[in-house]
Formats: structure tokens, C-alpha cells, sequence
């Protein structure tokens, strides 16, 4: 008895030490540093991290468990298979550019000593800097970039130049994908208001075809970067409130409120985050005031060789138009003058952006990065036009009598409100392929894009119109 009451002790504690498995190795950066205090989890299970020499051994709770995530501040997380190895010396890449998997590389500038003229801006660059507003502001610091909006404050219409050129001679890409309008190559900034509260990365590029990604750009080039896969586990809600002032008195204000969310990387696998904002502001000249909210949805998967991530964002809005400038002498008059004098002068707008992004790692020395996106965008902009002939207008002539219907007056033109219309769609599609060799680097790639757009405007008042037309 007493021999087979120790041999079911003893039955389940071999059991346990058969089942077990250790797995043990040293994380390192790209530099062969060691790496402390690394995250290590397989599945939903957390192990200890790395001890001050970077090394790390863990027991296996599942056997059959097919992949091993480490994660850490500041480096772009990893996930590896476990396989048949016992023994891993694990490299993690550094996440200055924290999405660099599944941003177009070439249209990035990252080698010492290039002839290309650049500026970055790091994700503590754009917290320290970024409260309100749209991208050209936030960069106006920029060496050879000059940045400046309608409305005088923040939030409207903003453009940038660059050495000169315009935003339609300036490439502008988000996570890899051309925000240039392929209608007419501007930017409009103003359709993504408070996207910077969710950007990891700006660079800038200044100089004629600087654009390594194929595109041309005559003035330079702006790369975008949004949230990364690495962002740590939070829950904010911001507030904020401003006024505007002109000879001492307060003649507007500016609000906003926002809402963020980031889930960190659950089961060592999945990463969600989203952000809602909601903002308004009287402007600083007359008329120009901006009421929109913007949204900014991210989702992550984290495989081993592969990563995938969806994001979406845009932000309706509605502003009153303010894009005529002031001669001096109306500006010695006043400041905050503006032209469009018409109540309802304003750009109704939405444009939602959806992007897919993989990146797969085929070997050691080869890389294969795949963005789907479709852009839609539906809007409308109302204007007050006075004295116009109608027949332009499609309009016929409004023909009047008087009471005894001896006289007849024909009325050809007059005053109206219009409202221009555009629907568009764009799809594209880029591809690429990363060789790495002996000598160096090569890479092989294209991109797709199919653009629709309709324009259409309707008249909506007009002076002495019946009721007949």
C-alpha cells in the first residue's frame, strides 16, 4: 500500500516534468546590445521578461504552442515560431519609424550622410507641438516650408509650400498612400482634422523629384506614419478650450474634445485603438468659423512573418468659406475682413479613407508589402452669385405683368445660390518587393489606381423665380 500511495504521488509530478518544455535564448537589437525587460508571451500566457543581459528561459505550459511575441518600448514587436528550436537568439528592430512594415520604404529617407534634404518629426516632436489643427501648421517650423490657413486660426482650409511650390507640387503619402487629389493634385488637410493626435512620424523632404517612391514631386515630399502596433494600453479623454482676440476684445473661440482608446497587444497578437474628436472654432477673421469631428479607427494582427493592419479615418465637417485675401488698405481698416459676406457661404464635405496593409516576410532576405486602400468622398460647397445670366443656369426667362396686363417685363437675370456637387471614388492598390544581398539592397514594385469623379451643381434660390420653374 504504501508503495502504490508513492507511486501516484510521484505518477503525476513525471507527468507534469514530461509535458513541460523549456525554451531559453538572449533578445538583442539590431546592434547586438542586449535587450532588458522585454515583454515574452505565447498566447494569453505572460512569462517573465529578459534579466539585465537580455536572456530569458521559460517553461512552456502547452507544448504544442507554435509561436513566442516579445514585445518592448520602442521596438517594433515580434512574433516567431518555436518550432523544433529550443534555443533562440532573438534581433529586435528599433521603431523610429514605428509602421515602417507597412509604409512604402523607398519614400523614405533613413541613410546618414544623404544628398536629400529632410527633417523628421518623432511622435515626442508631435505630442510637445501638436494641441489643434491641421498637418501644414504643425510643420511650419520646417527649414524652406512656409504654412498658412483661410480662416487664421487652426482649423479650415491650409496649405504649405515648400522652396516655393504649391501642395499641387508636393507629394503628400499617409502610411504610404497618396493624399494628392488625383483630380486637380492638391491636399486637402481639412477633410483629416486631428489626425496628428494619431501620427508616430512625419518626414519631410525638400528638393525637385525627391519622391523615391515613382510619383514626381517638383517641391518635396511629405511622409505621414500613423499609430504603430506597439502602442502601449491607455484610455484618454482631452479637452480643451482657446479664444481669439483682436484690439483687445474676445471675437471668437475654439473647442475640443476627444476620446482615445488602445487596447495594447492582446494574446500577444492583436492590437485596437480608435479615436473620436469633435471641434469647432469661430476663426479669427469674420465669417470663417469651423464646426467638425474627426475618428480614426486601427486594427492589428501580428503573425509570425506577417503583420496586417486595417485603419480607417475622416471627419465631416462644415465651415463657412473665407479664401479671398485683403489688399492692405482693407487690412489697415480691418484685420479680420473677409469678402464672402453670404450666411450660408460654406464647404459641406466627407471623406472617409480605408487602408489595408501586409507585410510578409518571405526569408531572411526577402520582404513582400501589399496596401489596398478606396478613398470616397461626397460634399458640396454653397455660394451666393449675384446678377447671373439664368439662361447659364438652365433657368428660362421670367416673364412679368402687370395688374392689368398691359406691360410685360422679361427678367433674363438676377441674383441666386448655387451649391457645386462631386462624388468621387478612388481605389488603388501598391506592391512591392524587398531583396536583400551581399552588396546591398534592390527592390521591385508598382502601383494601381482607378479614379472616378462626378461634378454637378444645382440652383437652389433665385431672385424672383416662380413657382412654375
Amino acid at each position: 500500500m504504501y508503495k502504490l500511495i508513492l507511486l501516484l504521488l510521484v505518477l503525476p509530478i513525471m507527468f507534469v516534468s514530461a509535458q513541460a518544455e523549456t525554451i531559453s535564448g538572449l533578445v538583442t537589437d539590431v546592434d547586438g546590445n542586449p535587450l532588458t525587460d522585454v515583454n515574452i508571451a505565447v498566447g494569453s500566457v505572460h512569462y517573465r521578461p529578459t534579466d539585465g543581459r537580455g536572456k530569458f528561459s521559460i517553461e512552456l505550459d502547452d507544448p504544442e504552442s507554435k509561436s513566442i511575441t516579445f514585445t518592448h518600448v520602442g521596438f517594433k514587436p515580434l512574433m516567431m515560431r518555436i518550432g523544433q528550436k529550443r534555443m533562440l537568439n532573438v534581433t529586435m528592430q528599433r521603431s523610429i519609424y514605428r509602421t515602417e512594415g507597412i509604409t512604402v520604404h523607398a519614400s523614405r529617407d533613413n541613410q546618414t550622410g544623404s544628398a536629400r534634404a529632410y527633417d523628421n518629426f518623432t511622435s515626442e516632436d508631435i505630442e510637445r507641438d501638436y494641441l489643434i489643427g491641421e498637418f501644414p501648421l504643425l510643420l511650419e517650423s520646417t527649414p524652406n516650408l512656409y504654412s498658412f490657413a483661410d480662416a487664421g486660426g487652426g482649423l479650415g482650409y491650409s496649405y504649405l509650400r515648400i522652396r516655393g511650390f504649391d501642395d499641387k507640387r508636393i507629394s503628400v503619402y499617409i502610411n504610404g498612400v497618396p493624399l494628392n487629389d488625383p483630380e486637380d493634385q492638391a491636399t486637402y488637410f481639412v477633410d483629416i482634422p486631428d489626425f496628428a493626435a494619431e501620427v508616430t512620424d512625419i518626414q519631410v523632404e525638400r528638393g525637385v523629384g525627391s519622391s523615391s517612391y515613382g510619383d514626381a514631386a517638383f517641391g518635396g515630399t511629405v511622409n505621414i506614419v500613423s499609430a504603430a502596433l506597439d502602442r502601449e494600453r491607455k484610455t484618454s479623454f482631452s479637452t480643451g478650450y482657446g479664444g481669439y482676440t483682436c484690439d483687445g476684445k474676445i471675437i471668437g473661440d475654439m473647442r475640443k474634445q476627444a476620446v482615445e482608446y488602445s487596447s495594447g497587444l492582446v494574446d500577444g497578437q492583436w492590437n485596437f485603438s480608435g479615436r473620436y474628436s469633435k471641434l469647432y472654432s469661430d476663426g479669427y477673421r469674420e465669417n470663417s468659423w469651423y464646426d467638425g469631428w474627426s475618428y480614426y479607427l486601427s486594427v492589428s494582427r501580428l503573425d509570425p512573418g506577417m503583420v496586417t493592419t486595417f485603419n480607417t479615418y475622416g471627419g465631416p465637417m462644415r465651415m463657412h468659406l473665407a479664401y479671398y485675401g485683403s489688399d492692405r488698405e482693407t487690412l489697415k481698416k480691418d484685420r479680420r475682413y473677409n469678402y464672402l459676406k453670404y450666411e450660408n457661404e460654406t464647404d459641406n464635405f466627407n471623406q472617409p479613407h480605408y487602408e489595408l496593409h501586409n507585410t510578409y516576410q518571405i526569408d531572411d532576405t526577402k520582404t513582400l508589402t501589399n496596401t489596398l486602400f478606396y478613398i470616397r468622398g461626397k460634399g458640396y460647397y454653397e455660394q451666393f452669385k449675384d446678377d447671373k445670366k439664368y439662361s447659364d443656369y438652365n433657368i428660362p426667362s421670367i416673364i412679368v405683368r402687370d395688374g392689368a396686363g398691359d406691360s410685360v417685363n422679361t427678367i433674363t437675370s438676377g441674383d441666386l445660390v448655387r451649391q457645386q456637387w462631386v462624388v468621387k471614388d478612388q481605389i488603388g492598390l501598391n506592391s512591392r518587393l524587398d531583396i536583400k544581398h551581399n552588396k546591398g539592397s534592390h527592390y521591385i514594385g508598382g502601383a494601381f489606381y482607378l479614379f472616378y469623379s462626378d461634378h454637378w451643381g444645382q440652383v437652389v434660390w433665385a431672385e424672383g423665380l416662380s413657382s412654375s420653374v
